[in-house]
């Protein structure tokens, strides 16, 4: 069978051994001989080896249907070995041309590995929302997720009891600037409050994202609150009915698509990287993690939306505090103007000026980087 398959497969190399006694194609470099059977085998440089004939002289097999049965019989020998251990066991006898990517093409048609170890999908990322893609002020469309629990202790001296808190994490669509609410429990009246002092603060929103939380169903007890509270008809009506008087929309993602968070996700991880980072073990009173969640809120409005340039004479880093105060929360503050004359002041309009100068780089330096689809 070898050598009917080797006459189909390298008539050329076969007549030009016989003729000439060597090759001048591809085949040259493995220096190929006709052995006494007829099989066109490796001839190579190992011959004074240990090895038996087979594995120092295996025989050369073409691209056919027998080579693939060949390999598909030693996969299932190996107990379905992977790419490494079948080519090892296949080069024993036999040199297979191409043999690495003809070994991985037979293993991936096998049916119990495909079952075992299934392909996962790589969609195409969507189009993003026009929320996320118009000129708005901050926070006017923003979404929502709870994170925690964090401990705290009732009193600053001589007492330990731990009391649970979270944090809502507001996050705009338009600027990804962050505004963190620390809320004691996990009641729809503690939420409404939270809502409540964040419209205080930045002002009402015209629409509100969250997840349902059937996408963080875990063990922690902790979790399934938060995932009761925020998929409860109860709480779900409730904010509704007091959202409708201020003609503020609730959208709800669809349920297990956390990729449609994927906007204030990160920002619940940044918020945990920088807290457990500092906080650690520590048991704080509730005055210190307030003052600790807004610093943090800071550092997280002055990171940068557009790649930081390495020319000096470059403008600064566009960060979402530019949108909220028209700089940097933790740059340095600047030069105070009481002592200069009015007239050298600029004016309203100026103001205005340089408000739009931030949604011009908005346009030009950050837009066009979420047009590339990473995924």
């Amino acid at each position: 069978m070898i050598r009917l398959i080797q006459e189909e497969g390298f008539p050329d190399e076969l007549k030009s051994l016989k003729s000439k006694g060597h090759l001048n194609g591809n085949l040259n470099n493995l220096a190929p001989f006709i052995d006494s059977d007829g099989i066109m085998r490796v001839g190579g440089r190992i011959d004074k080896s240990n090895l038996s004939f087979s594995q120092k002289h295996p025989a050369l097999l073409p691209h056919h249907y027998f080579t693939d049965v060949l390999i598909r019989e030693e996969h299932i020998k190996s107990m379905h070995g992977g790419i490494q251990t079948t080519f090892n066991i296949l080069h024993q006898n036999f040199w297979v041309t191409s043999g690495r990517n003809t070994v991985k093409r037979v293993i991936y048609k096998c049916v119990t590995c495909a079952r075992i170890n299934p392909s996962i999908p790589q969609y195409i990322m969507g189009d993003l929302p026009k929320s996320r893609l118009s000129l708005e002020r901050p926070f006017l469309v923003c979404g929502i997720d709870y994170c925690g629990p964090f401990y705290i202790k009732e009193r600053r001296h001589r007492n330990r009891n731990k009391i649970k808190t979270f944090a809502a994490i507001f996050v705009c669509f338009a600027t990804k600037a962050v505004h963190i609410e620390l809320v004691s429990d996990l009641s729809t009246e503690a939420f409404m409050a939270a809502l409540r002092r964040f419209f205080s603060r930045r002002g009402l929103s015209s629409d509100l994202y969250s997840d349902n939380a059937t996408n963080i169903v875990g063990a922690k007890n902790e979790i399934v609150d938060i995932q009761n509270l925020l998929s409860s008809h109860e709480h779900n009506k409730s904010v509704e009915r007091t959202l409708t008087n201020d003609n503020i929309a609730w959208h709800v993602i669809p349920p297990r698509s956390p990729h449609f968070g994927g906007l204030w996700e990160p920002a619940v991880r940044s918020f945990k990287h920088h807290l457990l980072r500092v906080v650690a073990n520590t048991l704080l009173i509730h005055e210190d993690l307030l003052t600790l969640t807004t610093e943090i809120e800071a550092i997280l409005n002055s990171r940068p939306l557009t790649p930081i340039s390495s020319d000096p004479n470059d403008l600064s880093t566009l960060t979402p505090a530019h949108f909220l105060i028209g700089d940097s929360f933790r740059s340095m503050p600047e030069r105070h103007l009481t002592e200069i004359p009015t007239a050298r002041l600029s004016s309203w309009q100026r103001v205005q000026q340089m408000r739009q100068h931030f949604w011009s780089r908005w346009y030009k330096e950050y837009l066009h980087q979420l047009n590339v689809k990473k995924k």
